[in-house]
C-alpha cells in the first residue's frame, strides 16, 4: 500500500468552536472549487442501480446499499430493504423505512427533536457552549426525554411526513436513468492537500456507492460529513463543478446543471436527517417541509395537529408501554441532580413550559402555549444570563 501524497486537510481546517486557528476562507474556497471539479468527474461515472460497490473476481458490481442511513447507529441489524435499488424512489423509501424503525426500536442517542443539542458555532466561547450543552443535558434528563415515547412519536410523525413529501416532490435528475458514483464519507480527514491547498488525493473509498444524482450534486459537508458549509463555500463548489465541464457541453445543459446544483442542498439536508447524522433535526425537517409545502406553511402547527390526531394518539398509547418506569426515571434524576438544585429547578420548570407529555391527546386540556416548543440557542443564552443574575443577587 503506497503512502498518500500531501497531508490531511484536518491539520488546518478545524471544527467550529476549536481553540486552534482555522483555515482562512480563501483556502477553503480553493478546496471546494477543486471538490466541485472532482464531483463533475464522478457524475459521469454511471451505474444502472443504486447500491455499494463490491469487487469480486477482478470485477466491480453494485450490490446492497451500505450507506450511512442503512448502517449507522446499529441500523445494520434492522430488517429493511437494502437494495440494490433500480430507482431513486426505492432508495428514499428504504431510507425512510430505516429511519422509522430506528425511531421505534433503537436508541436515539443525542437526538431530541424539539430540543437539538447545542452547536458550537452559535456561541461566542467554548465556555458558553459547554454551559449550553450542560443546560440541554439537564433538560433532556428530566423525564428521560430522548428515548421517551413523546420523542419517538415526533420522529415517527416526521418520517411519515417525509415519505409523503419524497413521493410527491423529487428533484429532477439531469441523467434520470443511471446513477453516479460517490465517496461515502468525505471529510477533512481523508482529503489530502499540498502546501498550496491543491488536492493531492482523497483516501478511504470503502463503501463507495452509486447514489441519486441530487445527493452527489449537493456540496459536501465539511469539516466533517454532517457539517453544512456556508453559502460562499457552496458557491465555490458550484463554480468548480461548472468550470470542470468540457467546452463541448452546450449552454443549455450547463444551465440545467447550475439550476440543479442550486437546489440540491435540500437533498443534503434530507439525507442527513434520515441518517440521523445530524444535530439540528427540527431545522433540517423544516427546510424539507418548506421546500415541498411553501415557506408560508407552518411546520410547527402541522406537528401539533399530528400529535393529537387519532392515528398518532393510538400509536402513542402503544409505544408508551416501552417507556422506563417512573420510579427508575425519578431515581436517575436524583442521582444526576444530587448537587444541582438550581439547575434541577430550571430543567423542571422548562419541562412544564414546554408542555411535554400534554400534547398527545385528542381532547387535551387548554394549554398555555399555542405554538410548538423548540429549544434554541436563544433559550439557552437567556437561561445562562438568568443564572448569572441569580448568582449576583444570592
Amino acid at each position: 500500500m503506497s503512502e498518500a501524497p500531501g497531508w490531511p486537510l484536518s491539520k488546518v481546517w478545524r471544527l467550529a468552536g476549536s481553540p486552534q486557528g482555522d483555515l482562512d476562507t480563501s483556502a477553503k474556497e480553493r478546496v471546494l472549487a477543486q471538490l466541485g471539479g472532482i464531483t463533475w468527474k464522478l457524475s459521469q461515472m454511471r451505474f444502472e442501480k443504486i447500491g455499494s460497490l463490491f469487487e469480486e473476481e477482478g470485477s466491480f458490481q453494485i450490490k446492497e446499499c451500505l450507506s450511512r442511513g442503512h448502517m449507522l447507529h446499529e441500523r445494520y441489524d434492522l430488517e429493511t430493504s437494502r437494495g440494490p435499488f433500480t430507482s431513486e424512489a426505492e432508495f428514499w423509501d428504504s431510507l425512510i423505512s430505516a429511519f422509522l424503525k430506528h425511531a421505534e426500536v433503537l436508541q436515539l442517542s443525542h437526538h431530541c427533536f424539539v430540543a437539538p443539542v447545542p452547536s458550537p458555532e452559535n456561541y461566542q466561547s467554548s465556555m458558553q457552549y459547554k454551559s449550553a450543552v450542560s443546560l440541554w443535558n439537564d433538560f433532556v434528563t428530566v423525564g428521560r426525554k430522548i428515548d421517551s415515547s413523546e420523542n419517538r412519536l415526533d420522529y415517527i410523525i416526521v418520517g411519515d411526513a417525509l415519505r409523503d413529501i419524497v413521493r410527491r416532490h423529487q428533484l429532477p435528475a439531469i441523467i434520470p436513468v443511471t446513477f453516479p458514483l460517490c465517496h461515502a464519507d468525505l471529510s477533512v480527514n481523508n482529503i489530502y492537500v499540498d502546501d498550496d491547498y491543491n488536492i493531492t488525493c482523497i483516501i478511504d473509498w470503502a463503501f463507495t456507492s452509486s447514489i441519486p444524482e441530487s445527493m452527489l450534486l449537493a456540496a459536501p459537508g465539511l469539516p466533517q460529513y454532517r457539517d453544512e458549509i456556508s453559502s460562499e463555500l457552496r458557491t465555490s463548489f458550484i463554480n468548480g463543478f461548472i468550470a470542470a465541464m468540457p467546452e463541448s457541453v452546450g449552454k443549455s445543459l450547463i444551465q440545467r446543471y447550475r439550476e440543479s446544483l442550486d437546489r440540491t442542498q435540500v437533498a443534503w439536508r434530507l439525507s442527513r436527517l434520515l441518517s440521523l447524522d445530524s444535530i439540528a433535526d427540527y431545522d433540517l425537517f423544516a427546510t424539507v417541509w418548506h421546500f415541498a409545502c411553501g415557506p408560508e406553511d407552518d411546520v410547527g402547527q402541522y406537528l401539533l395537529q399530528q400529535r393529537c390526531s387519532p392515528q398518532y394518539v393510538q400509536l402513542y398509547s402503544e409505544i408508551q408501554k416501552e417507556d422506563q418506569q417512573p420510579s427508575k426515571i425519578e431515581k436517575d434524576e436524583k442521582d444526576y441532580f444530587h448537587d444541582k438544585v438550581l439547575r434541577y429547578t430550571i430543567a423542571k420548570k422548562l419541562t412544564v413550559m414546554s408542555e411535554w407529555k400534554t400534547q398527545y391527546a385528542i381532547n387535551d386540556p387548554p394549554r398555555l402555549r399555542k405554538d410548538i416548543f423548540v429549544a434554541s440557542p436563544k433559550l439557552w443564552k437567556w437561561i445562562q444570563q438568568f443564572m448569572r443574575d441569580w448568582e449576583d443577587i444570592s
